[in-house]
């Protein structure tokens, strides 16, 4: 993923306010939903307040809301396996990345479960974190594809 390479202290940047990110979403005393939480879920309220939308909905907006988060986890250790140079093949590099992607979020659902009392540990949750980093791990290997084909390309043909 040359955009990566060729601005790294903005990579840098973006991955630490990511990651920033990441662990304070993570380890958030308490649930977004709740009394205590940071009401990230007011538009939802108004929703439910005037008829629109239901349980289901929060469960949707969740579930789509813990794919997005991982989502850019995958991007990222997919770009990182590939900086180690480790991994020459690509499926076992994928393969890899998501099982990163999935440590990661167990280890949170498990922190979250032994630590942080008002908030508690998800199938559910691990399910969708691991679908975002899949699916960021996947935009990564069709990046670099296409990277690869730009390049092959732009390449003069021998004479």
């Amino acid at each position: 993923m040359g955009w990566f390479r060729r601005r790294p202290w903005l990579t840098a940047v973006l991955v630490v306010a990511y990651l920033a990110l990441l662990v304070t979403t993570l380890g958030w005393p308490y649930p977004v939903e709740g009394d205590r939480g940071t009401r990230f879920v007011f538009l939802l309220d108004a929703m439910l307040s005037v008829g629109v939308g239901s349980r289901t909905t929060l469960i949707a907006i969740e579930v789509v809301s813990n794919v997005l988060l991982f989502l850019p986890l995958g991007l990222i250790l997919w770009w990182v396996l590939g900086r180690l140079r480790i991994l020459r093949n690509p499926w076992v590099h994928l393969v890899v990345a998501l099982a990163c992607g999935m440590v990661v979020s167990i280890s949170a659902e498990l922190f979250q479960r032994e630590f942080l009392p008002e908030r508690t540990g998800d199938v559910r949750d691990v399910v969708s974190n691991s679908i975002g980093a899949a699916i960021g791990c996947v935009l990564g290997l069709v990046l670099d594809r296409v990277e690869a084909r730009q390049a092959a390309s732009a390449r003069p043909e021998p004479d």
